[in-house]
């Protein structure tokens, strides 16, 4: 065997012939462009996290659904998002611990935007004390985050892969009750 051959073993043994060698010559900034995508995203009212994300995706080019309890903080963060990165923002008011409101606030954001590429759950609700000491009930206040936080961290599910799995299912089973195959949640 050849220093080649095994060359070329280690590089299938490893899946290095799968990588997407297109990609190598461009600046991490031409990777991280979402001009033309839709993103969801919550919390995104306030002056915290949900903010910060919802202008870093806007600073890529991806328009925004901004998603929240109160509707004129998210106008106001709205407009400033619209202004700064020139993409198209809308507000959607919801309150994220109400099922109906929370497919409403989908249906309305994939309508408006004409579609939905991007979700960020960041749901400002809190639950106090140690995780570990909280019932199901007490977290289960926010379904949303439920979903996601709790399924994953419950001893008798199996991780962050069927969390994230069980929500792509429930995303694309609302958007197909609503004539879209949300196809492009598989990649």
């Amino acid at each position: 065997m050849t220093l080649l051959d095994d060359d070329e073993a280690a590089i299938k043994a490893l899946n290095l012939d799968r990588l997407p060698t297109h990609i190598v010559d461009k600046r991490v900034t031409e990777l991280m462009d979402l001009t033309g995508k839709k993103a969801f995203v919550t919390g995104a009212g306030g002056d915290g996290l949900g903010h910060a994300i919802a202008n870093r995706l806007a600073g890529s080019g991806a328009d925004i659904a901004l998603v929240g309890r109160t509707l004129e903080p998210l106008e106001r963060r709205g407009r400033e998002i619209a202004e700064r990165w020139n993409v198209n923002t809308i507000p959607v008011q919801a309150d994220m611990s109400d099922w109906d409101q929370i497919h409403r606030a989908v249906r309305e954001a994939h309508d408006k935007l004409g579609g939905l590429d991007i979700m960020i759950n960041n749901p400002v609700m809190v639950a106090a004390g140690p995780f570990e000491k909280q019932s199901k009930e007490e977290i289960a206040v926010n379904p949303f985050r439920t979903r996601l936080f709790v399924s994953a961290n419950t001893p008798d599910d199996s991780g962050w892969h069927h969390a994230v799995h069980r929500f792509r299912k429930w995303l694309r089973t609302t958007l197909a009750a609503h004539g879209e195959h949300g196809d492009g949640l598989t990649r």
